[in-house]
């Protein structure tokens, strides 16, 4: 599991995607919401986090603290 607040999309790229077929691994990332300011964001934002892992489709894709406004924190 990555995530863009944990900064390790670099070191998914260079350990696993860049080291090791595709299919031999899952993977999963989640939805920053501090990120998106709108909808509109989150296929820009998704496109971003498989760049950089270097992949083309994460195994699974989950929203990350739902619930919570950015505001709220």
């Amino acid at each position: 599991m990555t995530c863009h607040s944990y900064h390790g999309e670099a070191f998914v790229r260079k350990a696993l995607a860049g080291r090791h077929p595709r299919d031999s691994f899952l993977l999963a990332t989640k939805l920053p919401p501090c990120m998106s300011e709108a909808e509109e964001d989150h296929e820009k934002i998704f496109s971003e986090q498989l760049e950089k892992c270097g992949v083309d489709i994460f195994d699974h894709y989950t929203p990350h603290d739902i619930g919570f406004s950015r505001d709220e924190v």
